[in-house]
């Protein structure tokens, strides 16, 4: 589990006092500037708070904004191996991806999806008790989404992650906190944030396309991933 309370940082978190509990996964949302990555940057233990008290997994796995920054191994494969020490059992791990096509590329030469997909990979495979994951659909097209969507689903881990993708939010988190000026100012279940706090919309977010839908048809959604083929 992870435990923050009363979390200063210096011109970026102001108070932050927040609980995610095992096998949860768990969206910071918020504009540019409001804190998702130092939060995230604090509960991996890579940046100490000015004040606060900060409890965290012992193992926790991290894939930042920039995947390509997880790699320095000539392929794809070697990555694995280096993380797992077997390749049989990396090449397995690739085909259960649909990566094995790519076990001898450079990873640097990956598509950006690519490249997250096996970030998220290499993070998750030492098996850590937890995973953080910084914006993880940026320049992401849509099979990628998915394909990512769905490595996250099957990674059955506490999961943080830091997005500006509402849509994406809503299709894979438990829980969204939503953080404005370095302050947590709204948390909850995901559907109760989204329909129960208009911080979300004031914030300037567009509303996501299923939530549009869902009013138009004059129901209140139960669970977004029952609406999503994925």
């Amino acid at each position: 589990m992870f435990y923050l309370e009363d979390v200063w940082v210096k011109n970026r978190l102001n108070g932050v006092t927040l609980r995610v509990l095992p096998g949860r996964i768990v969206a910071l949302v918020g504009p540019n500037g409001s804190g998702k990555t130092t939060l995230l940057r604090v509960m991996a233990g890579v940046l100490k708070p000015d004040r606060g008290r900060v409890g965290k997994p012992d193992r926790v796995g991290t894939s930042w904004q920039n995947p390509y920054y997880s790699f320095y191994k000539p392929t794809v494969l070697e990555e694995l191996v280096e993380v797992v020490g077997d390749r049989e059992k990396a090449r397995n791990i690739l085909r259960e991806h649909e990566l094995l096509h790519l076990e001898s590329q450079s990873p640097f030469t990956l598509s950006a999806g690519q490249a997250r997909i096996l970030s998220v990979i290499l993070a998750s495979v030492w098996n850590p008790d937890a995973i953080l994951i910084d914006e993880p659909t940026t320049g992401l097209g849509y099979k990628e989404r998915v394909a990512l969507l769905r490595t996250i689903r099957s990674l059955e881990k506490t999961v943080v992650l830091a997005s500006h993708d509402l849509e994406f939010v809503l299709e894979v988190a438990d829980e969204i906190v939503v953080l404005l000026g370095g302050k947590v100012v709204a948390s909850g279940n995901t559907l109760d944030v989204v329909y129960n706090s208009n911080v979300i919309w004031s914030l300037g977010f567009p509303k996501p396309q299923i939530v549009q839908l869902a009013e138009r048809l004059g129901v209140r959604l139960k669970s977004a991933s029952e609406w999503f083929c994925v």
